[in-house]
């Protein structure tokens, strides 16, 4: 491979690499662009989805290069973020050597993850105490410890089976509604709607979110409200699941 080519798959790995994330496309693109010109080269084009970026930048001799990568579903990650950040300001700053910049980009992206039980721990403190300021009793936290983890698990399957967000929100909702809707029924919860807010807190696409808006704001019109509109829809897709819960079940308990 020429330097060029190391050059242009650097760049286009790593704006999807940013993406993945959970880094907006503004600031992907940006990026990608800065990377490119700290080798001369010149007339970047980028266009770029959440789910595809295609990157062209043209050399001196006037030699055009062409590189398009596919991009998989955000999995919101901050330290990987945070090293990619630190990496795109190393590289713009000293330019290394184009054959090194694959091995610095994999060496960025390899970041330890926590393992199963603290990802879930997790999970549990965070929805248990959304529960509790949601005005929560002791009942009302342990059931949604408890959904909490049963959410956890049904959703590893579901990811590894590359499932639409929409299934797995609706399976999960659908099921968590069940369950605090039984739970009512036996009178050992009072509270459903303390328990359905903060469950659903664990669906929101709030990064997205977040990122749609910033896109919108800055001039990236067309990605942003693509986002936006995703947003809407996986959030509607919580309300779904929790309807059709209260449509099979929901008459015979007590609001």
């Amino acid at each position: 491979m020429r330097d060029i080519d190391y050059i242009i798959d650097f760049a286009a790995h790593f704006g999807r690499e940013l993406l993945f994330a959970g880094a907006n496309l503004e600031r992907a693109n940006n990026t990608m662009e800065r990377i490119c010109k700290t080798y001369s080269l010149h007339e970047v084009s980028i266009f770029s989805l959440s789910s595809n970026i295609t990157l062209s930048a043209k050399t001196a001799d006037g030699e055009t290069h062409i590189r398009q990568v596919s991009v998989p579903g955000p999995a919101i990650h901050l330290t990987k973020l945070t090293k990619l950040s630190r990496l795109a300001n190393k590289v713009c700053e000293e330019a290394p050597e184009p054959k090194k910049l694959q091995d610095m980009l994999y060496e960025a992206i390899m970041v330890p993850s926590y393992g199963t039980w603290i990802d879930m721990g997790a999970f549990v403190l965070a929805i248990t105490c959304l529960c509790r300021i949601f005005g929560g009793n002791w009942q009302e936290l342990v059931v949604t410890a408890l959904v909490t983890v049963m959410a956890y698990w049904i959703s590893r399957p579901l990811r590894r089976a590359n499932l639409n967000r929409i299934i797995i929100n609706i399976t999960n909702m659908f099921a968590a509604a069940s369950v605090f809707f039984f739970t009512t029924w036996i009178n050992f919860t009072s509270d459903i709607m303390c328990m359905l807010t903060a469950i659903s807190l664990m669906f929101i696409p709030g990064v997205p979110l977040v990122n749609s808006m910033r896109n919108i704001l800055c001039g990236n019109e067309m990605n942003g409200i693509l986002e936006f509109l995703k947003v809407v829809l996986e959030t509607l897709t919580i309300c779904l699941g929790v309807f059709i819960a209260y449509a099979l079940f929901g008459r015979w308990y007590t609001w």
